[in-house]
């Protein structure tokens, strides 16, 4: 539960929390103590905003430790040009379970600052799109309006101000049963959907003009980016299960086109596209236009024939965790950007300032510009593991460690998934475990998330495979039995405590080079890595 010394902008009574009553108090400069970079455990899903050729902008949302109903919104401003940033100014918060989350900042044309971020009364149900605002951003401390409701609903990308003047809100009713309204119909005639809500009198009121509609077998997180194209025509690219997929109107958002698969190839995850000053829109994903990189190698692109070819590629960060890409131009015409890198790990937030040379040559010539600038790092993690008081095997007498070739695996069991292994992230489908820090040799990698007491995958593409397991000194529970019928060896690694802080969750790593089409099963409790 979260401790509370701030004041209230508003009175909590003693009824059910519901979507559209609450409203969040902000806390102003200074932030609490209990807000602070040392004690924040998560953190990311960025948005920027720039009001100046030196003023920009960054929020993200944290707390808890992950995606859960201890999340709020954090603000942090440079007045530099991006050099460098300041800590939180303030969070936006609520008490008990409700979850403050997904952020957006936009710049209007009007010249006023808008926050715009979601809140749900728990960590299921509805959600709602509320937001803050304020007339002077350009002074030393803005003066920020009291939290207001906007729509029912979720926004994750940027609004855009059309050639007629509207104001339009990406907005997302999400199409899942586990992540929203279970009651919500999601047929074609529902609600669910990738909205164009417009508003004609610069914010005072909102209209849900029309929406794309993904089909329940492709609907994930609607993450949706919306674009004016230069033949009147609006472009919404949608986050799918398997990655993009596309729709357009041609009567300003009435009416859309039915769902299609993008030919652009992106992992399940959120994007950037956006019109520049130039005319040309910019395109920030993961990996190539034609490859799906996983959340890995973030990437600029540029369009020049409004999304028909894109040109360049600037690698902005190669590492694997890089996610959730966001961004503005300043008035010079310097692209900045911002993005997350592992969210429960590292807990860091990222600028970048580049420019159109930059993207079309993949590689820096702007004098000014620059890469993996750090914006903010939370570092209240500290496990459980570190402070456990446990003798950890050496395993000397293991095989040499073979970090390459880099294998694929595949689960056999339809509902286990692909996970990556990460600091927090849950590891079985039947517990609430989640990792401890992870040792720099599995950091980057991936995992099969099923049950603890069954995880099965086939091979689909050769290399190094692992499995850690406690050893049966350790737990009576070990798979090292099947690991080693299966033609596993123990690895010269120490053991580390992958989970909670007892000597029976300590583990030991195995390893394997397997062929495409080997499978593996363990019945005991083990986890697979690759």
């Amino acid at each position: 539960m979260k401790n509370w010394f701030a004041f209230f902008l508003f009175f909590l009574s003693a009824a059910p929390l519901c979507a559209g009553d609450l409203v969040p108090p902000v806390f102003l400069e200074p932030l609490p103590t209990e807000y602070g970079d040392e004690f924040r455990k998560f953190q990311g899903i960025s948005s920027l905003a720039v009001t100046g050729d030196r003023d920009i902008w960054v929020t993200w949302y944290t707390g808890g430790v992950t995606e859960d109903r201890d999340n709020y919104v954090v603000l942090s401003r440079s007045r530099d040009g991006g050099k460098t940033w300041s800590k939180p100014l303030f969070c936006l918060d609520q008490p008990g379970e409700p979850r403050l989350y997904d952020p957006s900042i936009w710049f209007a044309p009007d010249g006023r600052l808008f926050l715009f971020f979601s809140q749900r009364p728990g960590h299921e149900g509805p959600a709602d799109l509320w937001c803050i605002s304020t007339e002077d951003p350009g002074s030393e401390k803005p003066t920020w309006s009291a939290p207001r409701f906007v729509t029912e609903g979720i926004m994750m990308n940027k609004p855009i101000a059309d050639s007629k003047g509207r104001w339009i809100l990406p907005v997302s009713v999400w199409n899942l049963p586990w992540a929203g309204d279970p009651d919500l119909d999601r047929s074609p005639n529902g609600p669910a959907g990738a909205w164009f809500v417009v508003s004609e009198d610069e914010g005072k009121s909102w209209t849900k003009l029309g929406r794309g509609y993904t089909p329940p077998e492709f609907a994930l997180f609607d993450e949706h980016s919306i674009v004016e194209l230069k033949d009147g025509r609006f472009w919404l690219m949608n986050r799918t299960n398997r990655g993009i997929g596309d729709f357009y109107s041609e009567d300003g958002g009435k009416t859309w086109t039915d769902f299609k698969e993008s030919v652009i190839r992106h992992t399940s995850s959120r994007f950037f596209l956006r019109r520049l000053q130039s005319g040309n829109l910019i395109l920030v994903k993961n990996g190539p236009i034609d490859q799906d990189a996983g959340r890995s190698r973030m990437t600029a692109f540029l369009s020049k024939d409004d999304g028909k070819t894109w040109e360049g590629g600037l690698l902005l960060d190669e590492r694997h965790g890089v996610s959730y890409p966001d961004g503005d131009q300043t008035p010079d015409g310097t692209i900045h950007l911002t993005y997350d890198y592992s969210r429960t790990g590292a807990m860091e937030i990222y600028a970048v300032r580049i420019t159109e040379a930059d993207i079309l040559a993949g590689t820096l010539v702007s004098p000014n510009s620059q890469l993996r600038v750090l914006v903010n790092k939370a570092t209240g993690r500290v496990s459980d593991a570190s402070q456990a008081n446990v003798k950890l095997e050496e395993n000397g007498d293991g095989k040499p460690f073979l970090a390459e070739p880099r294998s694929i695996l595949k689960p056999l069991c339809e509902d286990d998934e692909i996970r990556d292994v990460e600091t927090a992230q849950l590891i079985f489908r039947n517990r609430d475990y989640v990792f401890n820090e992870i040792p720099d040799w599995l950091k980057g990698r991936r995992f099969i998330f099923s049950p603890i007491d069954s995880t099965s995958a086939v091979c689909v593409g050769s290399g190094m495979v692992y499995a850690v397991t406690p050893t049966v000194k350790r737990n009576k529970d070990s798979a090292v039995e099947a690991l080693e019928n299966a033609g596993f060896e123990k690895a010269a690694k120490q053991e580390f405590i992958l989970f909670g802080s007892s000597g029976n969750d300590a583990v030991t790593l195995f390893q394997k080079k397997m062929e495409k089409g080997e499978k593996i099963a363990l019945p005991k409790w083990g986890v697979l890595i690759f």
